[in-house]
């Protein structure tokens, strides 16, 4: 739905890039510091398998494990820095890829819902965007359909099937 979420520009040939794959980024806290393996055609594998896949890499991440390929051709790149304990960040764009989505640790919070005041368990999600590929209209409409999304068990539920 978002197709220049997933593109890069290449800044010596002066052209943009719409990738017909995702191939997903994960920022891992590894020992020596932030890596970013990538899991290939995240858009055509099923929840279990991301989840697996991303398991496999975090843990060939934190041995010293990964290979030189498992490094490259990431198209768009998420991280957990709620794993850390930060109920936001501001996510840097990986050099080649238009956007960095965040997600931050959840944390109950008061909010306001039907005129009443309520605590209910809130997720921090940023996202930064290169905006010489997508303007903030564009990432605006990206990041409310990721919300819409988490906010929905039942659309969650479907995305995820």
């Amino acid at each position: 739905r978002h197709p220049r979420a997933n593109a890069s520009i290449d800044m010596e040939r002066e052209e943009m890039t719409l990738h017909g794959a995702v191939n997903l980024s994960i920022a891992i806290d590894a020992p020596d510091g932030l890596v970013t393996p990538v899991v290939r055609d995240a858009d055509r594998k099923p929840a279990p398998v991301i989840g697996a896949e991303i398991a496999a890499l975090a843990y060939a991440a934190r041995e010293r494990k990964l290979t030189p390929e498992q490094f490259t051709g990431g198209t768009i790149t998420v991280n957990n820095f709620g794993a850390l304990g930060s109920p936001f960040s501001t996510p840097i764009i990986p050099v080649g890829q238009a956007i960095n989505l965040g997600l931050g640790r959840i944390e109950e919070r008061p909010l306001a819902i039907e005129g009443e005041v309520v605590v209910r368990p809130v997720l921090g999600i940023s996202c930064s965007g290169d905006h010489r590929i997508l303007d903030g209209a564009d990432l605006s409409r990206f990041v409310n359909d990721i919300v819409a999304t988490v906010a929905d068990p039942l659309r969650l539920l479907a995305v995820l099937a």
